[in-house]
């Protein structure tokens, strides 16, 4: 598990040059990879660990099909954006080596929506659920609660 404080600065660290950084996304972005990742303890899935089998990757385990569209239907149409992400190869596996793209990326999937983050913890917990795991996803808002909560208290 990534020490929380350190989680904290990647964060605020990689949304400034997108200008998308504020207290409720940095929560937010928090509660997914507390939730999706264990707070990175895993960064894919696969059986040669013997952990479930699927796509997903990086500390926030976004799909590359997820990630695939969020170029081609978003970011395509939002040039800006692109110009101030961090520079490099453009594939989803690297989203498990580099936290800063990982955070990018994340934060900007969650741009994408035109309702505004929550400013409070239940509505945040709410907000992830609707919109990353959505309501086909097995994470529950219980289950997000308590890994928030166990990052957190992470040293």
């Amino acid at each position: 598990m990534i020490a929380i404080k350190h989680f904290r600065q990647i964060i605020r660290d990689a949304l400034d040059p997108l200008k998308l950084y504020s207290v409720k996304a940095e929560e937010l972005l928090v509660i997914t990879a507390a939730q999706e990742s264990l707070g990175g303890t895993y960064l894919w899935q696969n059986d040669r660990l013997g952990f479930p089998k699927g796509p997903a990757l990086g500390v926030y385990q976004m799909e590359p099909a997820t990630y695939k569209d969020l170029f081609v239907n978003f970011l395509s149409f939002h040039e800006q954006l692109l110009l101030r992400m961090t520079p490099g190869p453009d594939k989803p596996e690297r989203m498990v080596y580099d936290l800063y793209y990982a955070t990018q990326i994340a934060r900007l999937y969650y741009y994408r929506f035109k309702e505004a983050i929550p400013e409070d913890l239940e509505g945040q917990l709410r907000y992830y659920k609707k919109y990353w795991n959505t309501e086909l996803g097995k994470a529950t808002i219980a289950e997000a609660r308590k890994n928030y909560e166990r990052f957190l208290q992470a040293a």
